[in-house]
């Protein structure tokens, strides 16, 4: 699903809950000042975990990849990529693939146990460095 359409379900459900949570009935009309539906939809929004703001057209990825180890961390943030293949023998280096469709936080979490830096990698280095290892 596009991140766009899933907001308007955002929206949509939104529309529900203020319609539905009253404790007036259906029949009521309701009447809301654009500040109270403002701080209803910033409620609704941190309650739900969810951001309705962005609308990028592009699908939401489904994974994200991790380059783990603080020596590894500050080649590839302070130098470069290729630096980072050069000088593979002097740090350690731990990679994980995310996958939010099917994998669950507790295990990005425990990929991350005992590493003390982390940076998101491309798709591409994440391959090239588990070639090499």
């Amino acid at each position: 699903m596009k991140k766009s359409e899933l907001n308007l379900k955002v929206i949509e459900n939104f529309i529900l809950h203020i319609t539905h949570s009253s404790d007036v009935d259906d029949t009521t009309v309701h009447t809301f000042t654009t500040s109270e539906l403002y701080e209803m939809a910033e409620e609704y929004i941190d309650e739900d975990h969810v951001d309705g703001r962005e609308t990028p057209d592009d699908d939401v990825p489904s994974k994200t990849y991790f380059l783990f180890g603080k020596k590894a961390v500050e080649i590839y943030v302070d130098e470069t990529f290729p630096m980072l293949i050069s000088k593979i023998n002097e740090c350690t280096i731990t990679t994980f693939c995310f996958n939010s469709e099917t994998d669950s936080l507790n295990e990005l979490l425990s990929a991350y146990e005992g590493n003390e830096d982390f940076v998101e990698i491309t798709e591409l280095e994440y391959n090239i460095l588990n070639d090499i290892e």
